[in-house]
């Protein structure tokens, strides 16, 4: 099915060529761009996880709705350096991300510290549909798209070796740090993360562990054929509509049960813990605080759990309209880090956050996702990894308060990389 889409897609894309350019001008950066466009849909199932695996086109993105709704960018006809401002109604999606703060290590190499593009071919993939779209500029050469010679095969995941950065013990370590600064100073949380680091024996398609994850909001950035950063994230930035906003706070952790008698009792559990609840009020009151003067008919939800499939999480959704927009730039930095990835206060959480930690963040917690002026949609980029040939760099983080326990926490981390660990383990 995969290949007759292919043809599909290059037959469509030489007709494209062969027609006089008649663009439309979209304004990026107050800079012009002339930009030409086709739109068709088709009616196709389409297993969108082989069909990207096989795609010899890069850069790609992979986002996926909640709704099950999967937005596909694939190759680039301009690049950004930095979040882009959007001027024109009519500018097609922009694709990309960011990094979550300045780098001082080497374990994100090869992964740029911004990327925005404006893809050659935008997919967007329903159960029985596809739309799609094909971008191209004044002095854009006809492309087509190319398929790997490679035969499918079983994805064998035998590791050679596994680490965690820190180690158990350097955790602890941190944790007492982190808590005897939280009782003597106006700190109130911190969050802090982990690397699990994998070697396995053969290189690793990043589409099979994507499609194996069980979470919603599946997303993937693949920068080069060995290079790929992927997950799959509970945690929503904001989905904008013109004006229209929501967002969602999420805090706090608590394990499923088993049976249903134990899930009952997890429920519970999650629903009367002070220490969850702290943490998730840090963030609904920050986003209360951060939405509050820019929308209008603000309507935030009481508290919830969001239940996924080994997982609960304390949660509010926020809806409202925007008084005051003038571009996603403004409202990613307003909105970004909020306390669930970067503490509270902001500004001396992060300064213990980045003196804890020794690795580079790079792509993992910051805002992914796209953007156009009519709507955008911008992913936490949390429960997600760095794939790079045989290396595979899971992360996880928890939030530290005063009544933190250091081994929970530990704890806390296996359970969110748990949807990793299983694909893992079936292959041990």
């Amino acid at each position: 099915m995969w290949l007759e889409f292919i043809k599909t897609l290059n037959h469509s894309i030489a007709s494209f060529f062969q027609r006089k350019f008649d663009p439309i001008t979209c304004f990026i950066n107050n800079d012009k761009h002339q930009i030409m466009r086709e739109e068709k849909a088709i009616e196709l199932g389409l297993d969108i996880y082989t069909f990207l695996s096989q795609i010899n086109e890069y850069p790609k993105a992979f986002i996926e709705h909640k709704k099950k709704i999967q937005h596909i960018a694939i190759g680039s006809l301009l690049n950004f350096n930095s979040i882009p401002i959007i001027h024109s109604y009519n500018t097609p999606k922009l694709f990309g991300g960011t990094d979550f703060s300045t780098r001082n290590y080497t374990n994100w190499r090869g992964v740029p510290t911004t990327l925005y593009f404006l893809p050659k071919i935008e997919l967007k993939i329903t159960q029985n549909s596809v739309d799609y779209t094909l971008n191209r500029l004044e002095h854009t050469k006809p492309y087509s798209l190319a398929a790997i010679k490679v035969k499918s095969q079983l994805q064998d995941y035998n590791y050679l070796t596994k680490s965690n950065t820190p180690n158990s013990k350097e955790w602890h370590t941190s944790i007492c740090k982190v808590k005897e600064s939280i009782d003597n100073t106006s700190l109130k949380k911190v969050v802090l993360a982990r690397r699990t680091s994998f070697t396995f024996k053969t290189k690793k398609c990043p589409y099979d562990l994507l499609k194996k994850l069980e979470n919603e909001h599946k997303f993937c950035f693949q920068f080069s054929h060995s290079l790929s950063f992927f997950g799959s994230s509970p945690e929503m930035l904001y989905e904008r509509s013109d004006r229209w906003l929501k967002t969602v706070a999420i805090a706090g952790t608590y394990s499923r049960g088993i049976s249903q008698k134990e899930d009952k009792l997890s429920e519970k559990k999650l629903r009367e813990s002070i220490k969850n609840h702290d943490e998730f009020m840090y963030v609904k009151d920050w986003i209360k605080n951060k939405l509050t003067p820019i929308c209008k008919q603000l309507n935030i939800s009481g508290k919830k759990q969001l239940i996924l499939k080994s997982i609960r999480h304390n949660y509010s959704y926020f809806n409202g309209i925007l008084s005051d927009f003038k571009n996603d730039k403004e409202l990613i930095h307003l909105l970004h880090p909020t306390p669930a990835v970067g503490g509270f206060p902001s500004i001396s959480a992060l300064k213990h956050q980045f003196t804890s930690e020794s690795f580079d963040r790079g792509w993992y917690a910051p805002p992914i996702g796209w953007i156009s002026y009519q709507s955008a949609f911008q992913i936490v980029a949390i429960r997600s990894a760095l794939l790079s040939e045989c290396n595979l760099d899971i992360f996880a983080g928890v939030g530290i308060i005063k009544n933190s326990i250091a081994n929970k926490e530990w704890e806390e981390l296996e359970l969110k990389i748990n949807q990793f660990k299983t694909i893992i383990m079936q292959g041990n």
